[in-house]
């Protein structure tokens, strides 16, 4: 179960290179594992659940949880989970992923009753709001409990046994707060089905926002070879841009501007005249996994501004990412509007390119077999807009790849 529990987990999120706990708080078992994109490490399962610490210990679930109940439970947990701890302790575990109904809904809890009245998103639980959010449902009654913003009433019973397993786990690994995902064994039951099924096309973790990506384009029956070519494109006038001087982008940014390269097109299928607003709205929507909010927004405008109007600071789209990340936002607009006039034949004409920078002037080149003339009329109609994100003039050169050697290649 924790090993299927790991691969539902794992499926639904991006760890790169971090060491996850991961733990799954049921009625009668809470499952452990740790691991990397790369697979587990570490497997294990505790008598400890819920239902099982409410019925030993807590007793009577209609009257408050008086304090030495509390340090019961709490001693309960530990000795349960004694032999666990010990061996997690040298794994040296970067992160904390919570899974099941109980971890959900004490996130859920927290979130409404934040004490600053700004209520935080219920995919992340801070240990502190969760010891106070605990400390108030011990002095509730049962019926009390259920009117807590937020709760499950169908929980208000087992509430507290689940809270003293994750915050006494918690304090026991030194974790400050803990991620919250909604996807767990059924998911993994999935996973496993395709690991088995597919075991040269499947592969765990690493390749989460690539699957989630690729399914999505697929699922619009996108132009796969298209989408490519312009990711391709994409990545090198990145990287060239980087060198020469005209963004500090880091590769968080090239790696959403790939993906953005190969969803640019999707809403194709529903109209081809305005296919950005469509995939700007499949992107926001599709539920990606891997994926923060803020990282989605930036693909879907990525996707918006590929054509037609420019991007402004100004638009109201623009206001749905953090202010510190809207010129970004415009660098990368324009560097994917830039790959994708260089493939406006979709005949993949072009066979590489790069930004260099000759004094006040940035040459864009282009290494092309024969005279591509629609992709290079695209491209001229970018140098406005190259102007105001770059401060730079833009020239457009091409160099025709029957004249040149094989080191210029």
């Amino acid at each position: 179960e924790a090993r299927l529990i790991f691969m539902g987990v794992v499926s639904g999120v991006d760890l790169g290179d971090q060491r996850a706990l991961l733990l799954d708080i049921g009625g009668g078992s809470t499952e452990l594992s740790v691991g990397t994109a790369g697979g587990y490490e570490y497997l294990d399962s505790l008598k400890l659940g819920a239902v099982r610490v409410t019925n030993l210990i807590q007793g009577d679930p209609e009257l408050p949880v008086s304090r030495a109940v509390y340090a019961k439970m709490r001693r309960f947990v530990l000795d349960s989970s004694g032999r666990t701890r010990n061996r997690l302790r040298s794994l040296q575990v970067d992160c904390m992923i919570g899974s099941s109904g109980t971890v959900s809904n004490l996130a859920e809890i927290c979130a409404h009753g934040h004490r600053n009245g700004h209520k935080p998103p219920a995919q992340l639980l801070h240990f502190a709001d969760l010891v106070r959010m605990r400390e108030h449902l011990c002095d509730c009654t049962l019926e009390e409990r259920r009117r807590t913003p937020g709760i499950n009433p169908e929980r208000a019973d087992i509430i507290v046994g689940g809270a003293v397993i994750l915050e006494t786990l918690m304090e026991s690994f030194g974790i400050e707060e803990i991620a919250v995902s909604d996807r767990g064994l059924s998911e993994g039951l999935i996973q496993d089905w395709l690991a088995r099924k597919y075991p040269n096309e499947w592969r765990m973790g690493g390749a989460v926002r690539e699957r989630s990506v690729l399914h999505l384009g697929r699922s619009c029956g996108f132009e796969e070879p298209h989408a490519r070519t312009v990711r391709a494109y994409a990545t090198q006038l990145f990287d060239s841009a980087r060198d020469a001087g005209l963004h500090e982008l880091d590769g968080s940014m090239r790696e959403l501007l790939e993906f953005a390269a190969m969803l640019h097109d999707i809403g194709v299928f529903l109209s081809f005249s305005n296919h950005h607003q469509h995939s700007h709205y499949l992107i926001r929507n599709a539920e990606l996994l891997g994926f923060d909010r803020v990282e989605v927004e930036i693909m879907a405008l990525a996707a918006l501004y590929h054509r037609k109007r420019l991007p402004r600071l100004k638009h109201p789209e623009m206001a749905l990412v953090p202010e510190s990340f809207r010129r970004s936002v415009l660098a990368l607009c324009l560097l994917l509007r830039l790959a994708e006039n260089m493939d406006k034949s979709h005949a993949a004409l072009v066979q590489g390119t790069s930004f260099e920078k000759r004094g006040k002037e940035v040459v864009l080149s282009l290494r092309v077999p024969a005279e591509c003339p629609l992709e290079i009329t695209g491209l001229h109609q970018q140098k406005k807009f190259f102007k105001e994100i770059f401060g730079s003039t833009l020239q457009i050169e091409q160099l025709h790849t029957d004249a040149l050697s094989p080191e210029d290649l």
